[in-house]
Parts: structure tokens; sequence; C-alpha cells
């Protein structure tokens, strides 16, 4: 695996914040996540994203990169687009559009959400 973006969300009132960018591509956070993380933001409070890349001959089963407690799990139905540079470059939201899975929990820092996307040819 390989990291593929890190960063913080540090401005919930700037709608561009709530905009990642991963492979070339934009991806809306409360798109994502089925929510909005910014609802019950606390004063003070960053929002912090990892994004990995698992390419075919990568590991794929999901470990928590801490102890939480997850107190919801949705799966989101949809499609199977590829991540590769040629879609991401042309299509916006593809990690919202495409079947994932979040987990969402606290841990001792407080909230997380830990999302896995499908996409084809991975």
């Amino acid at each position: 695996a390989c990291i593929l973006a890190l960063g913080s969300v540090t401005d919930p009132k700037n709608p561009r914040v709530a905009q990642v960018e991963v492979k070339g591509t934009t991806f809306s956070l409360p798109g994502l996540l089925g929510i909005d993380p910014f609802a019950d933001l606390e004063p003070g409070k960053t929002i912090m994203y990892c994004a990995l890349h698992l390419g075919p001959g990568d590991y794929h089963r999901f470990h928590s990169p801490t102890q939480f407690t997850i107190f919801a799990g949705k799966r989101f139905a949809g499609e199977g687009l590829p991540v590769s540079p040629l879609v991401t470059g042309r299509t916006n939201d593809v990690f919202s559009v495409n079947e994932r899975v979040v987990l969402s929990g606290e841990w001792s820092g407080g909230r997380m959400h830990l999302v896995a996307v499908g996409a084809a040819h991975v």
C-alpha cells in the first residue's frame, strides 16, 4: 500500500475544504462518508484524512490504525469505476460514486471513519 493523500481540514465554513484531492480528482467528504463530518465538530478540532492505495498485489484485508469503537456501519451500493488517472482525471467524486463501506466510531482522539472503496482492476 502507498499513501496517496494526507492532510487536514481546518475551516468547515469554507466549502472548498470539504473537497479533498486524491489521484487527480476531488471528492466530497460528506458525499464519501454519507454524513456531514462538520455538523458536530467541536470548536478547535480538526478533521484529518489519509488515503491509501492498495494495488492488485497488495494485502486487501482492513485493519484499524488504532483501537476504536464502531457505532455505525453503512454500505453504499455504487459503481465500480477504475481509479486510474485516466478516469479520475476526467471524473470528479469517483470515490463517492463507487461502492464503499463506511465504519464510523470513536477513538481516544475523537471521531473516526474508516472507508473502504471498491474499484475495477484492483
